[in-house]
């Protein structure tokens, strides 16, 4: 008998939907036609579709996953990032591998109206879809800041701009009697 297991891409998809349960993302061939997704084959306008999606309403994710080659799994997400309907941001993960301790998992970031997509460095395994949430949110505000933080700026600029424009004042009043006694 033969223990060896045969190499395949269902392998790495078992690994995937093991993970995050069995029902947690629609599968290929009920992926819904209009999110737009566009065959990965080069200069196809068909309809094609990434191994696994789900709607986060504020964003949606879509998976890539190939048997073992982890730069065409992460080729073929971006992709599909680039060519579809979908009017929110996107997190695009690319998986690879036969065994779960030999996956190979790369993360992506596309906002929507942007063509850039960002490639996380700093997580390579599956994570839960809480940390998923965690990790677009950590890159969609990291550049952004608080409504608290803006409140005090404003503050601030308000009590420098009063002190400035006070002193502005005090310096045309001063500058009018001064001319008025010349007159």
């Amino acid at each position: 008998m033969n223990n060896k297991t045969n190499i395949s891409e269902p392998n790495t998809e078992k690994i995937f939907r093991t993970f995050f349960g069995a029902d947690t993302f629609i599968e290929k061939s009920a992926i819904p036609k209009e999110y737009g997704f566009v065959s990965k084959k080069k200069g196809s306008s068909n309809t094609g579709y990434p191994d696994f999606f789900k709607d986060m309403t504020d964003f949606c994710i879509i998976v890539e996953a190939k048997k073992l080659k982890q730069k065409q799994a992460e080729k073929e997400i971006q992709l599909y990032m680039k060519e579809n309907n979908i009017t929110v941001d996107l997190i695009g993960i690319a998986v690879s591998g036969q065994k779960p301790k030999d996956l190979k998992v790369t993360y992506f970031i596309k906002e929507y109206g942007v063509d850039e997509i960002h490639k996380i460095d700093k997580v390579t395994s599956l994570i839960s879809l809480d940390n998923i949430k965690k990790l677009y949110n950590g890159f969609k505000y990291k550049n952004r800041t608080t409504v608290e933080h803006l409140n005090a700026t404003l503050k601030y600029l308000e009590r420098v701009h009063i002190k400035r424009a006070s002193k502005i004042i005090a310096n045309m009043i001063t500058e009018r009697k001064i001319e008025s006694s010349l007159s």
